[in-house]
């Protein structure tokens, strides 16, 4: 945790053309290109090195889709 004992959130914001990440504390936005035939496990890959070198205690994420009992519905 920083200074102020608030943790840090890594914002994700998983959307249909790009997967994007902003810190809580401020700083730049980054994204890359996602689309509807990313995986779960390439956007994990995409996140981690859009995050490479930021300094975060939580992560909070945004989905644009359907979820029922904590599922993606498809």
């Amino acid at each position: 945790m920083d200074m102020r004992n608030e943790p840090i959130v890594m914002a994700v914001d998983v959307g249909g053309t790009s997967v994007k990440i902003r810190l809580s504390s401020g700083g730049e936005k980054r994204k890359a290109p996602s689309g509807p035939t990313m995986s779960g496990s390439q956007m994990i890959e995409t996140v981690r090195q859009l995050a490479n070198g930021l300094h975060y205690d939580v992560i909070s994420i945004g989905y644009p889709g359907p979820v029922s009992k904590n599922k993606i519905l498809v």
